[in-house]
């Protein structure tokens, strides 16, 4: 397909992996061999190759879930991923209403049908002048509109569970933001929006381990270091990075210091697989504008 042809990247990784042994080993990077049983349903996951700028498709099944959207000049993107997909309905997690992981709501629900919209902001950002005319031309299409708190469960599949993990009480736009922390079978997933230093440290703190997961994605898009309570309560095996390698300098250093793989997703769709038990993880090729 045009828009996104599969080219897998053969990354040099091999000095990244664990010092665990084989059998401990759940997450597994092209151009290993994929230890996915084909024999059982798969949930997939693809990162959108955005600069600065959040947007993943989950898949189980029929359901389809956006987590974030972009930019609104980044629509281009979300749409041939859908395309190639042959999507035409989706819900909508988002974690905070900053222009650059709300930005597509508006292409969106003007090409496709959006079934619910879920928001730990239901109220006025004042740093997010798009929120209002998203909540608008959502409440315009009748779109339901299901606000979360931290500790709220999203219905997604009964196979798939999908906590909301949100520091509700700090007023900073980006330490708000919502996490989702995703569990299939044995298989665990941490998309962590745009938190920073200080909700680091409170989720590390209230959680601890329950925040353990295979694969995180890095908190605000790597612009700050990792937390190291943080990493430790999360111990993940692989790291994906929704930027380019611009301003991620302390990032990449902890992550190569700690001997976790990491893959940015401006080089290429990063899209990820798991059975319930084990993941495998490849860089497809870039969106064509």
């Amino acid at each position: 397909m045009k828009a996104l042809k599969r080219l897998i990247i053969f990354l040099s990784l091999i000095c990244l992996m664990f010092s665990s042994s084989y059998a401990e080993q759940r997450v597994f990077i092209a151009p290993e061999e994929s230890r996915l049983d084909n024999s059982k349903e798969l949930m997939h996951i693809y990162v959108l190759d955005l600069i600065g700028a959040d947007c993943m498709l989950i898949r189980y099944k029929d359901n389809n879930m956006l987590v974030d959207l972009g930019k609104s000049n980044q629509f281009y993107a979300l749409n041939a991923l859908l395309q190639n997909q042959n999507i035409k309905e989706v819900s909508v997690f988002n974690s905070h209403p900053h222009k650059d992981h709300i930005g597509g709501i508006f292409d969106l629900i003007d090409n496709y049908k959006v079934t619910k919209f879920y928001t730990g902001f239901p109220e006025f950002v004042e740093d997010s002048p798009v929120q209002a005319k998203a909540l608008r031309k959502l409440s315009d299409h009748n779109i339901p509109i299901q606000t979360v708190h931290d500790g709220d469960s999203i219905s997604f599949d009964e196979d798939i569970s999908m906590k909301v993990l949100q520091n509700g009480d700090i007023k900073n736009t980006n330490e708000k933001s919502a996490m989702l922390h995703i569990t299939y079978g044995e298989a665990k997933l941490l998309l962590t929006g745009d938190i920073s230093w200080n909700s680091q440290g409170f989720f590390a703190q209230k959680y601890g381990k329950e925040l353990d997961s295979d694969i995180m994605k890095a908190p605000h898009h790597a612009r700050e270091n990792l937390r190291p309570q943080f990493l430790s309560s999360v111990t993940p095996e692989f790291v994906f990075i929704t930027n380019s390698t611009k301003g991620t300098k302390d990032m990449k250093h902890t992550l190569k210091k700690n001997h976790i793989p990491f893959l940015y997703a401006r080089k290429g769709i990063i899209h990820i697989a798991t059975d319930g038990t084990t993941w495998y993880v490849e860089q497809l090729g870039k969106t064509e504008e």
